[in-house]
């Protein structure tokens, strides 16, 4: 069995996105951190098809590495609804529309350096940090926002020059955002 096959965020952001739905339901309303929602992953049989070269069959994981495939594309999913809020997601980006579902519909919190995840009482209702910024580009961005959108593009340059493990390079990230975060919505 495969375990170095490679997997397409357009092919597992949907799943995830729907686990974390059934989950929520589930769980009413509680957070299910990111260990609890790989271990759901890992019981998904679409999910196992994508990171074995499986066709669907029954699968339990068997070692660690499967573990760590679902794990990082479930923290690739957060990381992409984190440039999302930020600003920095494009909207000719494949995955957009599911990215910003997840966004109206989720809420996300930080919990053992990963993100638990719940969906919100009702749609979000407030426009993400970009709209607001879309708005002002026609005027300009203010000195401060140009400011931090450099140091963001230097930091993560840098990190790319060291070769950070994809570990490493998202928990630096979140370090990085919640250092310099600018009093928009967060959630």
């Amino acid at each position: 069995m495969s375990t170095e096959s490679s997997w397409k965020q357009e092919d597992c952001f949907p799943i995830i996105l729907e686990l974390i739905y059934a989950l929520s339901t589930k769980k009413k309303q509680q957070w299910i951190s990111h260990n609890e929602l790989v271990d759901v992953a890992l019981d998904n049989p679409q999910v196992i098809a994508i990171i074995t070269d499986a066709k669907m069959r029954p699968f339990k994981y068997e070692t660690w590495k499967e573990r760590e495939i679902v794990s990082n594309m479930i923290a690739w999913f957060s990381e992409k609804i984190t440039e999302y809020e930020r600003g920095l997601l494009s909207r000719s980006y494949r995955q957009f529309q599911i990215i910003e579902e997840a966004w109206l519909n989720l809420d996300r919190m930080e919990l053992e350096g990963r993100y638990a995840y719940k969906t919100r009482e009702s749609r979000r209702v407030t426009e993400p940090t970009f709209v607001k910024s879309e708005r002002r580009r026609a005027f300009g961005l203010t000195e401060e926002e140009k400011q931090e959108r450099e140091q963001f593009r230097k930091f993560v340059e840098d990190l790319k020059s060291q070769k950070v493990s994809p570990e490493e390079y998202r928990k630096r990230i979140m370090e990085w955002q919640k250092e310099h975060s600018s009093g928009g919505d967060k959630n």
